[in-house]
This record gives structure tokens, sequence and C-alpha cells, in this order.
């Protein structure tokens, strides 16, 4: 009876034993295009070198699922305060489809790594020690060429170290202290990224190019001719829009983590400052057909205001800070729309050449925060019609208004030049005539 006893537990425990371990089964299929790897990862706050092997007993490690540490999500139990050091490890089981089939493992992270398959380190990004000589790196998911050459059960395990992560979440409120991973096929993947990496930095570049040199024209303009401030906001505006393109390519670009998450911090006030420079443009030129108001800039006060509120938010609550964005856009596309209007219906000179631009971008900007109010999605798939419309929409939108604002302005440029030629005629013929009478 005890034998029966002792071998029954015997089966139990293997049993157990065998449930404890996760597997992700990888196929040809589940990963034809790219398999994230967020499931059934294990996690244990330390540092034991030997968490590498193989053969590592991994029992009693968390078992996170999802190896982003995200320090606000609910599953942040064991790993909210995590601030240091740690290993991952998650059991896979490789199909024999995959058999010397070209692979590559897409990381991403604001940390240090090493990754390790069955023990052998094949990638190492930043440097995983103590806090004092800690330097953390960002992959930007750059693929990494692997191959199994066995189906079957395979370990990946990550060191991994973060010493910035509950400075992050308190500074510029990013929650996520792990990392990101993803398996692809090599020869897609590769060349997907090459794509990828050119199609954004062509088209970034390109517009920060425009807008950049579009503000400096204009600001040379202002510095020779300073009573024409239409010129400054006319260059504030254009800068701000060049770094709405050349801070997200930073972004996008830089593998050091603390310039990106700087670069993205300042999104917000670029944002901010396009709305108080359209402002400032507007009512510049057609505040003074404002009867609605006793005060004819008040539009501007009330957006400066606004802008000042929403960049102060920004240092206490990212929340917060994101709607109060939104308004004041949303503010200074109906101000910038009903200043137009007013100025087309009294016909004053240049409104048509300005307002084309500017009405279409403050009816996208209304469109967008109705769309959002009622509840739509925002997301744009590119893959699709509607999407690539809806991009050709955004960039119209992006585009339109400092296109037609800079034609107006050499529009008025040239307009001021003629009436000074005429008027210059004028004190010629005059001149002649009194050197006649004389």
């Amino acid at each position: 009876m005890k034998r029966i006893l002792v071998f029954l537990l015997f089966i139990l425990a293997t049993e157990t034993s065998g449930q404890a371990i996760r597997f992700t089964y990888l196929t040809a299929d589940s990963i034809r295009n790219s398999y994230l790897l967020e499931e059934n990862w294990l996690f244990y706050p330390g540092d034991d070198t030997t968490a590498r092997r193989v053969d590592f007993n991994d029992s009693n490690w968390e078992a996170v699922g999802n190896p982003d540490l995200d320090l606000e999500s609910k599953r942040a139990t064991n790993f909210k305060d995590f601030n240091g050091i740690g290993w991952f490890r998650l059991h896979i089981r490789i199909d024999s489809s995959l058999i010397l089939k070209p692979l590559t493992l897409g990381l991403r992270h604001l940390g240090a790594s090493q990754v390790f398959i069955d023990g052998k380190n094949i990638s190492r990004y930043g440097k995983v020690v103590p806090a004092d000589s800690f330097s953390s790196m960002h992959p930007k998911s750059i693929p990494l060429a692997l191959v199994f050459s066995s189906a079957g059960d395979h370990v990946i395990s990550v060191r991994y170290a973060n010493y910035d992560a509950q400075r992050n979440l308190k500074v510029f409120e990013e929650s996520v202290a792990g990392f990101h991973m993803s398996i692809s096929p090599a020869n897609e993947d590769i060349v997907e990224y090459v794509v990828e990496s050119r199609m954004i930095t062509f088209i970034l570049m390109l517009l920060f190019g425009i807008f950049i040199a579009l503000s400096l024209q204009h600001l040379f303009l202002y510095l020779y001719h300073r009573a024409a401030r239409s010129h400054l906001y006319f260059s504030l505006f254009t800068f701000s829009l060049s770094m709405l393109f050349f801070l997200p390519y930073n972004s996008y670009a830089s593998e050091f983590p603390d310039f990106r998450l700087w670069c993205t911090f300042l999104v917000q006030f670029a944002a901010l400052l396009a709305c108080f420079s359209l402002s400032g443009f507007i009512n510049d030129l057609f505040s003074h057909i404002n009867t609605l108001t006793p005060k004819k800039n008040l539009g501007f006060i009330i957006i400066t205001c606004s802008v000042l509120v929403a960049a102060m938010l920004r240092l206490v609550d990212l929340g917060l800070s994101l709607l109060a964005v939104v308004l004041v856009v949303a503010m200074a596309a109906l101000e910038a729309g009903i200043l137009v209007t007013a100025a087309i219906v009294t016909k004053v000179k240049g409104a048509r050449i300005i307002g084309t631009g500017i009405l279409f971008f403050a009816a996208f900007i209304l469109f967008v925060f109705i769309l959002g109010l009622l509840g739509g999605s925002l997301a744009i798939n590119t893959n699709n019609t509607s999407g690539m419309i809806a991009t050709c929409f955004l960039a119209a939108a992006i585009l339109s208004t400092p296109i037609s604002m800079s034609v107006y302005l050499a529009w008025n440029f040239s307009a001021i030049n003629r009436d000074l030629k005429n008027q210059l005629q004028t004190v010629k013929d005059l001149s002649e005539k009194t050197i006649e009478q004389e």
C-alpha cells in the first residue's frame, strides 16, 4: 500500500512539474509575418549568471507573462518597484518546419540586455552591470539573425538591467521598465526594416528641411524689417512644425534612451508653440476686423494663456496635459477659421489666399477633435485604401497652412513692392511737373 501511495505521489509530482513549464509553440505559420513573444515569460529580480543554462531550475520564478514590466499595469505586483537587474526566461518549442530556417529577433527596451539562446550569448546591448557603471541602449528592433538547428525545446534567457525605470516613470511617465521581443522570418523582416527606415527618414527629414528653411527665411525677413511681426510669427510657426518632425525622427532613430525620451517629451511643447504662433500670425493680420469682442486681440491672449497652462500641466500630469494640448489645438484652429472667414467675407485683400490653407487645416483638426469626442478610432492603417486616403488628407492638412501662409506673405511682399514702385513713379512725375512749372 505504501509503495502504491509513493508511486502515485511521484506521478502527481511529475505531472505538476511538467505543468509548471509553459511553452510558447513556434511554427512556420505562426511567425509568417512577425510574432510577438509576450506570453509565458518567467522573471527573477536579481542577478544569477547560471540562469543562462538550459537545465537551470526556474520553477520558482514569477510568471510575468509579458516581459515589458509595465509598472502601472494590474500585473505589476512583485515588480512594481523594479529599478535594477533581473533575468527573464522563455521556454519555446520549435516545430520541424523552422529547422535551419533563417529567423530574426527584434528587441526594444530602454535599459541594457544580454540575450542567450540555449545558453549561447547572441547579443549585447549596453552594459548590464551595477548601477555605477550601467549603460543603457535602445536596440531599435534591428533584426538579429538566428537559426535553430533542431526542433523541440529551447530556452531564451535575457539578462536585463534598467536602473532608470523609476526615474523614467516619474519624469517622463514611461511605465515600461522591461522589453519587447519579436521573432520573424529573416528575409521579410530585414526588407521591411530597411524599407521602413528609409521611408521614415526620407519623409520626416524632407518635411523638417522644408519647414526649417521657411523658418530661417522669414526670421531674416523679420530681422531686416521688424515692423512686420507676421514674419516672426510665421517663422515660429514653421519652426515648431519642423520640430514636430525632427523630434519624432530622433526618437525613432537614436539608440540613446534618455535622448529618445527627451525628444518625445518636447513634442507637446512644439505643438503648443505652433498654436501660439498661428494665433499670433492670424491676429496680426486680421484682428482689426474683429467685431465680436471689445479687445481686438482677445483671442490671442486666451490662446497664449492656454498654452502656458498646458505647458505647466505637462510638468505635473501627462494625462491632463495631453487633454489640454488637444483643447488648445482645437481652440487655435477654431480661432483661425473664424478670423479668416471674417476676412474673406469682408473682402480683405489676400484673405482668400491664406484662407484656403487655414480653413482646410481648421476643418481637418475640428473633424479629428469631434471624431475623438464621439469615440471614433483615430488609428490610420496604411495597408488599405481608406488608410492611404486618410494619410493623404493628413499630409495635405499639415502642408496646407504653411504653404498658404507662405504664398500670402510672398503676395503681400510683392504687393508692397508694386505700391512702392507706383508711389516712386508718382513722385517722379510730380517732380518733373514741378521742374517744368519752375
